[in-house]
């Protein structure tokens, strides 16, 4: 990608080296960490200084089946295990939210449930089998389809959030899908660009990382998903 379009210098591989599913990443020794490792650290450095409170990073992306829940899941699971905790992993992909089947957390509150003035947030974040690592999954999406988003009340979330964790890591919807999950992309101190190997074309993703800056979306890298052989030469340049 040109200059315009910066690259974390990391690829993921095939959907078969990715995890899947939280209980496929919980072992001592997790495949493919070094992958995220990559990312999670090139990401913390590119913050432009440490910010007051937590660190919040996101992930986004271009097209279905990019990869960005698996990368995001697996961000916080490595946050975790490199003691940059606590960790919190905030599932904001209000078309298609994964994290709560990933950690097994059904029908449980969350996100949708805090914005909406359902449920207070501790009643919206979940402890999973990861040391250190909580999780808020989307909750009852159709609270946010009937509702707008109160200024006052997203701003107060992230102030907790801030003051109650270390590490926050925001699964993102695609970058013409934000919708209200403008507001925390706007508000991360870093988020990565996710594209699958060979499936987008140069121009559509130039068109989203454009969109994604024109909203104040501090993007500082893109990562390479279902790669197998190569890289193509616009995403490397």
């Amino acid at each position: 990608m040109q200059t315009d379009s910066p690259t974390i210098d990391a690829s993921l591989p095939d959907a078969a080296g990715i995890s899947k599913s939280a209980e496929s990443v919980m072992t001592p020794r997790r495949r493919g960490a070094e992958y995220y490792d990559t990312i999670l650290w090139r990401l913390r450095s590119r913050v432009d200084q440490e910010p007051d409170g937590a660190t919040m990073l996101g992930v986004t992306g271009y097209g279905r089946r990019n990869g960005v829940s698996t990368i995001a899941a697996n961000l916080a699971i490595r946050a975790a295990d490199h003691r940059m905790s606590p960790v919190l992993l905030v599932d904001a992909n209000l078309h298609y939210p994964k994290q709560h089947r990933t950690f097994r957390m059904h029908d449980a509150a969350g996100l949708a449930d805090v914005l909406s003035g359902s449920a207070p947030l501790e009643a919206c974040v979940h402890p999973s089998s990861v040391d250190g690592l909580d999780v808020m999954p989307l909750g009852a999406s159709h609270l946010l389809d009937r509702a707008s988003v109160d200024p006052q009340r997203f701003q107060s979330l992230l102030t907790e959030l801030r003051d109650q964790y270390r590490t926050v890591v925001f699964d993102l919807p695609e970058a013409d899908e934000m919708r209200h999950a403008l507001l925390f992309a706007r508000s991360i101190d870093a988020a990565v660009f996710a594209v699958r190997s060979d499936a987008v074309r140069r121009r559509d993703a130039q068109v989203a990382v454009a969109r994604l800056r024109a909203d104040g979306v501090n993007l500082v890298g893109a990562v390479l998903t279902a790669k197998r052989r190569y890289a193509p030469a616009w995403l490397v340049g």
